[in-house]
């Protein structure tokens, strides 16, 4: 009787091999080689963009995918659900493309100067596409690596299409030999010269929000604040709304695999208990939610898990009395529609405390760092409730306007 059986501690991680088979189509793996070995009357294609996916993450492959890029100064950008598959203080890092993308990513692989685009681990749906945005499609090649071959081709017919584990691709890249690594040697000065170039300019979206003095406190400074408070080590857990956005815009991932965030589903409410399992697999990492009022009136009662079993957790929460994504489209279409996105009369704090938790309401941007630190001080869950504006649009531009060149197409 399992519901009656004692679970016996500690916890083991599963196998790498069982959680991701190293398996690889070697024929495909050798066209890919090919692709940059130089033969007689046709030229090797230098500017080469790497964009990693979510099976990148799931495959455990991050330290082969920084090998790859450094051995060959490869750029490398990110989908939002493989944010942090590569340090972003990395100097080949770009960030994230598509939903939620950083200026350097959108910039970088929308460039009419990229001769392959070479995607590990990544379906490229809708959000990983910049809405199916075909300015991404490089002018020589694009390469698809993915484990499952049903993700292959599924947006976009690819030069080549590589049915392969991201970690063993990653690994035989990072080992080539003999004419495809002169080949991609031969490319190094190209791609250098190009990533200098988009990382010339500002890497995020609205650059001088993260100074913000306002009150109601502007979301861009405040995430910047809690990051600048955070150890480069802690992991995020990303609940679903528009914090999603100003979280992967101005929140630095310093080091691999420590962003969570249901990307694809986009369940209000899971942040907690994703960062629960987080904390409990990582106790030597700080832990911190990301969340907003709308998502804890759905489940964050899971604070009440934390706090009995003592799981210290920080729940950053962006209080902006709305359910705020719904409040952009609502408040356009008068009083009436906004009043029914107004989340009022919410005593957050008490709530926490009131669950076994503690915490604290901050409303000025220069107290949050004195804050996190409280918080990081604690033994158990400890909620911020911070006190944002709702009105600041959110920093993905360039996705509204990929939807709405889309929606005029169609």
């Amino acid at each position: 009787d399992v519901q009656k059986s004692p679970a016996p501690p500690p916890w083991e991680p599963v196998a790498a091999d069982l959680a991701a088979a190293p398996m690889i189509d070697l024929d495909a793996f050798d066209r890919l080689a090919t692709l940059f070995t130089a033969t007689e009357g046709r030229n090797v294609p230098h500017n080469v963009v790497l964009l990693a996916g979510e099976g990148v993450i799931h495959s455990r492959a991050t330290d082969h995918l920084a090998a790859f890029a450094e051995r060959f100064s490869i750029p490398v950008a990110t989908t939002l659900s493989a944010k942090g598959a590569i340090s972003e203080d990395h100097p080949l890092a770009l960030g994230v493309f598509g939903y939620g993308g950083s200026r350097w990513a959108t910039e970088a692989i929308l460039s009419e100067e990229v001769e392959v685009l070479l995607v590990v681990g990544s379906s490229l749906t809708q959000r990983d596409t910049l809405q199916w945005n075909p300015r991404m499609l490089p002018s020589v090649a694009l390469v698809q690596v993915a484990a499952d071959p049903l993700h292959l081709g599924a947006t976009w017919t690819s030069e080549l299409a590589v049915v392969a584990e991201s970690g063993e691709a990653l690994r035989r890249l990072a080992s080539l030999d003999g004419g495809a690594a002169a080949g991609l040697e031969g490319g190094r000065r190209t791609r250098e010269t190009f990533l200098a170039s988009v990382r010339g300019g500002p890497r995020r979206y609205g650059e001088e929000d993260i100074s913000s003095a306002a009150v109601p406190m502007h979301p861009a400074r405040v995430v910047t604040e809690l990051r600048e408070a955070m150890p480069d080590e802690a992991t995020l857990s990303v609940d679903s709304g528009a914090h999603r956005a100003w979280f992967a815009e101005y929140w630095t991932v310093r080091e691999a695999c420590t962003h969570f965030s249901l990307t694809a589903l986009g369940p209000m409410g899971g942040a907690i208990p994703l960062a629960i399992g987080a904390q409990l697999a990582r106790p030597e990492k700080p832990a911190m939610v990301a969340t907003g009022d709308g998502c804890m009136l759905m489940h964050g009662m899971e604070l009440h898990t934390a706090a009995r079993e003592g799981v210290p957790l920080i729940v950053a929460l962006m209080d902006n009395q709305a359910y705020g994504n719904i409040w952009y489209r609502a408040h356009a279409m008068g009083d009436g529609p906004s009043r029914l996105t107004d989340i009022p009369l919410m005593d957050w704090v008490g709530f926490a405390k009131s669950v076994g938790a503690e915490g604290e309401r901050v409303e000025d941007p220069g107290d949050i760092a004195a804050a996190v630190g409280r918080a990081l001080d604690s033994s158990g869950p400890y909620l911020l409730d911070l006190r944002i504006d709702k009105r600041p649009p959110t920093p993905i531009t360039p996705w509204r306007e990929a939807v709405q060149e889309w929606e005029d197409d169609h």
